[in-house]
């Protein structure tokens, strides 16, 4: 991984932001619960591409805001609770015997031979009020569960607490869905059977497998879901005019708005703009990007 330092932040706070103190492991056959959740491309990509991969260092602190309250929280004794522990199973898929990964972040004996585990997450308060992250959420406890099945008795309800990053009094006291705290605990996650979980890594590890060693541009493209993109809306637009009089969910329903409305005019098809691609590190070497960054798909 190379770092830039575009903003000219001072040493301090440069060592500060690329120190990384998490245990990665080079072995090919190693992957963690995080990075089964990672679309294949992101995963291939990053993974051939590392040493030349680049990151300014200003990007990085929203991270180190996450590091630093998982770091204070580890020190703390807590009876009953085994904090930010790194587990790990074997698997054998398609003939090669790979070590799945992950490291909770809090594990709690409930005193009846039972354990329930609890995630930490530092956020915006407006990711946390729009959401859309519960089966990422879902998945990668679940994938801790199965990780500690073969030694612990898990239940099937984690929980999620929030710490938020730019969490505003004034905003708490204004608008409704805001949350009333700058945490917000306890946020109930449903948790995956074993079975489902096995599948899912199973089919992961086939797919690293079968695409281990295919050209970069000819790896399979990220889907709608994994590049985060927006819907495709279809504007109606009435001779003349530069604004769209109705902008629709569905070519269907643009045709019959026109129709009902007697509209002369056009209807133009906006494809839906992507956001993961920005916070991607493995955009510069990723075709796909390319081609969606020429066709102005790219998400400001």
């Amino acid at each position: 991984m190379k770092f830039t330092n575009k903003m000219n932040l001072p040493q301090y706070l440069v060592d500060w932001l690329k120190n990384d103190e998490y245990d990665y492991n080079p072995d090919p056959n190693t992957t963690s619960a995080t990075g089964l959740m990672k679309p294949l491309r992101v995963s291939v990509l990053t993974s051939r591409h590392g040493a030349n991969l680049e990151i300014d260092v200003a990007d990085l602190v929203a991270s180190r805001y996450g590091n630093a309250i998982h770091d204070s929280i580890e020190r703390v004794n807590t009876p009953g609770t085994s904090k930010e522990v790194r587990t790990a199973k074997k698997i054998t898929v398609k003939g090669v015997e790979f070590t799945v990964t992950g490291k909770y972040d809090l594990l709690i004996d409930n005193g009846n031979g039972t354990h329930t585990l609890r995630d930490i997450k530092t956020t915006s308060v407006w990711a946390y009020i729009y959401g859309g992250k519960d089966k990422d959420y879902q998945l990668q406890l679940s994938i801790y569960k199965w990780l500690l099945s073969d030694e612990k008795t898990i239940g099937d309800m984690a929980y999620i607490d929030f710490f938020f990053t730019d969490w505003q009094s004034s905003k708490a006291r204004t608008e409704d869905k805001y949350p009333n705290n700058r945490i917000a605990p306890g946020y109930k996650i449903k948790l995956l059977s074993s079975e489902e979980v096995e599948k899912f890594i199973v089919s992961k590890l086939e797919q690293i497998v079968d695409f281990r060693d295919v050209p970069d541009d000819d790896l399979p493209f990220c889907t709608k879901e994994e590049l985060w993109a927006e819907d495709d809306t279809f504007a109606v637009y009435k001779i003349g005019n530069k604004r769209a009089t109705k902008v629709c969910d569905s070519k269907e329903e643009a045709d019959q708005y026109q129709l009902a409305n007697k509209i002369s005019g056009h209807i133009q098809h906006r494809p839906g703009k992507v956001k993961r691609c920005k916070y991607c590190s493995a955009a510069p070497f990723c075709n796909q990007f390319t081609q969606l960054m020429e066709a102005g798909l790219i998400q400001d």
